[in-house]
């Protein structure tokens, strides 16, 4: 099957032994017999649950089991597992309730695993190396991996065999002067917008809009095309963009070294829900540091 994306179609095929097999729709079963593999020691899962809204199901194995395996074991049993999951809207406004929700501050609140939000493919890549390399090399630590729906409308460039991302390092996409941008995920191609309109960047808005129709609907561009002439004839503002990547572990250093080049101007923004999301936990800790 492969999955509603297609995301594993043809590794059963790739994989005749048996280590790629379809699961029945059931997330506390899928996640538990997740853990019952990674706890074997000679493993490496990646267990698969197609949206990020049916995490409640199997929230039991992932927040009792999955994430406090090794705090309760003293550091004794620790599980190499990959959990990915779809997660946020689809930016053009299609899918709705069960199909759209971004919930990376529910895993937040739990420690004892890693969680990452690659926003584009090409990350997706190296990101996923990285996690893969972490395992084999004996730092076992669960991993959330929430790859953004709207990944899905982008191409990889052509890439080195052996692209890694590092675990928990964020990508400076742009530097600036004024206000430091920070988001992940699906935003942060939102984010891009909101860097052009700072700095009345008209040329890249223009070619945004012709090339980003599937990222971002047409409803959105008509408030985008009425705060660009709302901001004629005011300053223009030079802004950096910080790409997280990785949620937990949480790349402090960069965000907070950009902070300082901006004069502590931040700009924290994501799909989550503004109580308890990630975006608001991001802010406080940044503004604590």
């Amino acid at each position: 099957y492969g999955g509603v994306f297609k995301m594993t179609q043809g590794v059963g095929v790739a994989s005749p032994e048996g280590f790629a097999f379809n699961f029945g729709i059931a997330e506390d079963q899928i996640v538990g017999a997740a853990v019952g593999y990674a706890l074997s020691g000679r493993l490496l899962p990646v267990a698969e649950i197609q949206f990020t809204d049916y995490r409640t199901s199997g929230f039991q194995q992932m927040v009792d089991i999955l994430a406090t395996m090794a705090a309760r074991t003293g550091g004794r049993t620790r599980l190499p597992l990959m959990l990915r999951m779809h997660s946020g809207a689809y930016l053009t406004g299609a899918a709705g309730y069960g199909h759209g929700e971004n919930a990376v501050g529910t895993f937040l609140h739990y420690p004892g695993w890693y969680v990452a939000m690659p926003s584009t493919p090409l990350d997706a890549v190296g990101m996923t190396r990285a996690i893969f390399r972490m395992q084999q090399a004996g730092h076992w630590m669960p991993v959330v991996w929430l790859e953004p729906k709207a990944s899905r409308y982008l191409e990889a460039p052509a890439y080195p065999v052996d692209y890694e991302v590092p675990v928990g390092k964020a990508n400076v996409v742009s530097d600036g002067k004024d206000i430091t941008l920070i988001s992940y995920g699906n935003t942060l191609h939102l984010m891009r917008v909101v860097k052009a309109l700072l700095e009345q960047d008209d040329a890249r808005l223009e070619y945004m809009k012709r090339r980003g129709s599937k990222f971002i609907p047409n409803f959105v561009w008509f408030g985008i095309d009425r705060a660009r002439k709302m901001m004629e004839g005011m300053p223009k503002y030079s802004a950096a963009l910080v790409d997280l990547r990785w949620l937990a572990p949480f790349d402090t250093e960069t965000c907070l070294a950009q902070l300082r080049r901006t004069s502590g101007c931040g700009l924290v923004g994501d799909e989550d829900r503004e109580m308890g999301g990630a975006a608001t936990s991001i802010a406080q800790r940044l503004g604590q540091e």
